[in-house]
């Protein structure tokens, strides 16, 4: 469904473009320890110059857009346990390279790894921290209420659930 939704919104004019559809940015803020790797998604209107660069179902992805339809321009801040709709697209595939993803984001990847990889195989890998060891073993660490822990990122997952099939989740989409 998000594939005929999204094709045929690329059918419309550049002014009906910007009414259906927004685009998703991480932001970065420290947390009590000091850490700037949690994504913190934020939501906003597409310009002129975004819209009309998207011309195929690919650069919905590859430009991280959703639907305007659900997903209100703002932020969506970490532990906020917002709902993700079934019938709302969330074309993008955007990633956080240094840490964790956001709340909205993390929770369409870890439904799309569910579709794919089943729940213990897919899911469960990206929503614990069931590579945590192995992130600290590669040197990926931050310290979390005074311990020092294992910072498992979209890299990683994407290596052990996918066996280095891809590399993003442009690829992965």
């Amino acid at each position: 469904l998000e594939y005929l939704e999204g094709n045929s919104i690329l059918k419309l004019d550049t002014n009906q473009k910007q009414q259906l559809l927004r685009k998703v940015t991480n932001e970065y803020h420290p947390d009590p320890d000091g850490n700037k790797v949690y994504a913190t998604n934020v939501v906003r209107n597409l310009t002129v110059e975004e819209v009309e660069r998207l011309r195929s179902f690919n650069d919905l992805i590859d430009n991280n857009i959703l639907s305007s339809r659900e997903y209100a321009s703002g932020k969506y801040e970490r532990n906020g346990y917002f709902t993700i709709k079934l019938f709302a697209p969330i074309y993008a595939a955007l990633s956080n390279d240094i840490g964790t993803p956001g709340d909205l984001m993390g929770r369409r990847i870890a439904y799309e790894l569910l579709a794919t990889k089943g729940f213990k195989d897919g899911m469960v890998p990206y929503i614990s921290n069931q590579y945590e060891e192995e992130a600290k073993q590669k040197g990926k660490t931050i310290n979390l209420y005074g311990k020092t822990r294992g910072l498992v990122t979209d890299d990683l997952v994407l290596e052990k659930v996918f066996n280095n099939q891809y590399h993003t989740w442009s690829e992965f989409k």
